[in-house]
């Protein structure tokens, strides 16, 4: 009702982004339909081998009193993942607002394994505890194993994250055999910290994988003045528009572009459409860049203006 009303009641525009974006006639994302499911584990380490648990707790009377608020976030986590798995329109950042149900029900598991012990016995919590300790030492040193021969460069990163990562499962496994969860459980949430601290620093550039497409997109809107358009020739990716900055018409024949371009508008080509760019001597190619081998077409691409001088190279753009 609040959009239909800031938009006085033309609701086109609420149906291009909402349900047109459902059903995937625009902006689709580029991903499987099961992509959350590979997502949401990131967002749960390290504690996803409670995930089945907590999707199936909320059915047992066991819980009691906590059984209303369990089915509700199973509800609030269940029945969204669904719909999103579902859209069309998919992204990684979608799936962020379901992930804390799923972190209270998790939290309510594990408050009963370490203090009330009213739905797990001690020996299921024992054995769970178990496995833990050997996922993440195994998993510590056959990571490290694998960066050293794939990776050397994160391997001075990987040596303290691994050693880190025993030292706090060892030390927090001591304290649960001690009887003292609370201080285990403080230790595990600290090592948390440092671990993700130290993935930060060690692998962020690696990981990092917009950085090629946003120096592309960013070099564009330097070039371009804000009072100019741009528009693009039959393609343009959603994360070149983000980190542009602007809404990038999309032209797919090239008589329309050319009166775009003879009017003063700038035109984009990304990636393979550059070729059929070059091929009409009618546009005047003033800023390019090449694509480098293994990366997506949304890293490089030109830019074509009637009048506009021509950009040099910067130091970090490969011709």
């Amino acid at each position: 009702m609040i959009i239909a009303n800031k938009l006085n009641w033309d609701l086109t525009l609420w149906k291009h982004e909402f349900v047109d974006r459902l059903f995937g006639a625009y902006a689709r994302g580029n991903y499987p339909f099961y992509c959350y499911f590979l997502i949401m584990f990131k967002y749960i380490t390290p504690w996803f081998i409670f995930l089945p648990m907590a999707l199936a707790a909320p059915f047992y009377k066991v819980w009691k009193k906590k059984q209303p608020i369990m089915k509700f976030l199973w509800i609030w986590f269940a029945l969204d993942f669904a719909f999103l798995t579902v859209d069309a329109g998919k992204r990684q950042h979608y799936i962020l607002p379901l992930m804390p149900a799923m972190a209270i029900l998790i939290g309510i598991l594990l408050e009963d394994m370490a203090f009330t012990r009213k739905a797990y016995t001690f020996n299921f919590v024992k054995r769970t505890l178990q496995s833990h300790i050997v996922i993440i030492i195994v998993g510590s040193i056959v990571g490290l194993v694998c960066v050293a021969v794939l990776y050397p460069q994160f391997l001075p990163g990987t040596i303290i994250f691994s050693i880190e990562a025993i030292m706090i499962t060892t030390i927090a496994s001591i304290f649960f055999a001690t009887g003292k969860p609370a201080v285990a459980y403080g230790i595990c949430f600290a090592g948390i910290v440092g671990w993700v601290m130290i993935f930060t620093l060690t692998f962020s550039d690696f990981l990092d994988i917009d950085r090629e497409a946003r120096d592309f997109a960013q070099k564009t809107a330097q070039i371009v003045p804000q009072s100019d358009k741009l528009v693009a020739y039959k393609y343009i990716s959603t994360r070149f528009v983000q980190y542009f900055g602007e809404v990038v018409p999309v032209i797919m024949d090239t008589s329309g572009l050319y009166d775009r371009y003879q009017q003063g508008e700038w035109v984009v080509a990304i990636s393979g459409y550059v070729k059929d760019m070059d091929k009409d001597n009618r546009f005047r190619n003033v800023f390019y860049r090449e694509r480098k081998q293994g990366l997506k077409e949304d890293t490089s691409g030109a830019l074509f203006h009637i009048t506009a001088p021509i950009v040099k190279y910067s130091d970090s753009i490969d011709r």
